[in-house]
């Protein structure tokens, strides 16, 4: 019987005693997984979950590392916490050696319960730093080789009315350059902000699904970017790059009530660009926003945040921002001062498209006018399919309640 007891206590041993509280949803600055963060301390968080009752947290344990291979054994070659005692799992500062530009960090946790059963690892997260100083931009702010007369067009549009459709402005600029790989890419990293916003496209398709970046910003204090994650876009042979620029908050053409057209950092579009290549054989390229881009006129021919968009079909031009495309016709772009904010890393949940709604009615009013009511107040634009003959032109007013006529108020 003694043996028997002491084979049954020997057995027990063998095996670790593991929490019943689980870890999930690590998060960097309030982000999962972020791309270009800017902060040197920044704040990790972790939610928690038990099968049990009533468990707590009572310590936790970070690792960080800049080797996935170096976490995998649960190590922390940057930042080791050791076992701190306390209940906090939000907004925990990291505390180790000095993270560096554009650099990746992983990172795992795990915590002690109410009892000081260790849990089980959580599964590793990582954030990846942006540009931490400014001497790490080497790109130049370009726009349109056209300087916008502004006291002109103050002018022209003195006795307008406030909400008066506009006689004449600037189209919204595409800008392009194409450049040649020859080597195999390992990481392919794109820092862009354009101003007021921007759409940047690649080899052919819009990269990202980001709506209105960058953020609104006081421009002469601080100005967005964003960094995407490229590499699997990059080809060899021809790769191009475009950016379609619009107004925004940066060059507002309508008056309000805040008067933005007369805010002292109104400038006419411009943008800032650099894709960093970390090749295969360890060797590095850039590719900078500077003078040797080219520009042109796209089919946006008007925007503005107040005032909408005109948009003409028939000048498209397919294919500008795919290899192949000639554009000696277009016209070189022109350095700029840009902003006097200082670059920062856009670290917010961007806006997107959440959800596709459809009408819960169409009214016909006539021939050519149709209401179409969704049911809800929303945030959102229109989507649909059209045909008929060159030069036709549709209008879409939205608004939030309808006239005595039947007619969307604005």
């Amino acid at each position: 019987m003694r043996i028997l007891c002491l084979f049954f206590a020997s057995t027990v041993n063998l095996f670790a005693i593991v929490s019943t509280v689980t870890i999930s949803e690590l998060t960097c600055e309030y982000l999962q997984n972020p791309l270009g963060i800017d902060i040197r301390q920044p704040r990790l968080s972790w939610k928690l979950a038990s099968t049990g009752y009533n468990q707590a947290q009572t310590a936790y344990e970070i690792l960080v590392a800049d080797d996935e291979a170096v976490l995998a054994n649960h190590q922390g070659n940057i930042w080791d916490s050791g076992q701190v005692s306390s209940d906090q799992s939000l907004f925990i500062p990291f505390n180790g050696l000095p993270l560096q530009s554009r650099s990746r960090y992983y990172w795992q946790v795990r915590i002690w319960d109410k009892n000081g059963v260790p849990s089980e690892w959580s599964d590793p997260a990582y954030w990846e730093m942006g540009l931490l100083d400014p001497a790490d931009w080497h790109a130049e702010w370009i726009s349109t080789p056209k300087v916008m007369d502004w006291s002109e067009l103050n002018r022209r549009r003195s006795g307008m009315a406030a909400d008066a459709p506009p006689e004449h402005d600037e189209p919204a600029p595409m800008l392009r350059t194409s450049f040649i790989l020859n080597k195999a890419v390992k990481r392919a990293r794109a820092y862009v902000t354009g101003l007021g916003y921007y759409e940047l496209f690649m080899n052919g398709s819009r990269v990202g699904d980001h709506l209105l970046d960058p953020a609104f910003t006081r421009y002469d204090k601080r100005v967005l970017y964003v960094t995407y994650d490229v590499t699997q876009r990059m080809m060899r042979g021809e790769n191009v790059v475009g950016i379609l620029l619009g107004n925004g908050w940066y060059n507002m053409p309508s008056r309000g009530v805040w008067g933005f057209d007369r805010a002292y950092w109104r400038a006419e579009p411009t943008c800032r660009f650099m894709l960093i290549l970390d090749m295969e054989d360890g060797s590095q390229e850039m590719i900078s926003s500077n003078e040797s881009w080219r520009c042109s006129n796209g089919p946006i021919t008007f925007n503005s945040i107040r005032q909408g968009e005109f948009y003409d079909a028939r000048m498209e031009q397919p294919g500008w921002d795919n290899a192949g495309f000639d554009d000696r016709t277009w016209h070189p772009v022109r350095r700029v001062r840009g902003p006097e904010g200082r670059a920062s890393a856009q670290m917010m949940p961007p806006i997107k498209i959440m959800q596709q709604i459809k009408p819960i009615s169409v009214t016909v009013l006539n021939d050519s006018v149709f209401v179409l009511d969704f049911g809800q107040s929303m945030a959102g634009f229109l989507s649909m399919r059209a045909s008929g003959p060159v030069g036709r032109r549709t209008t879409f007013v939205y608004g939030e309640r309808l006239d005595a006529d039947g007619l969307v108020d604005q």
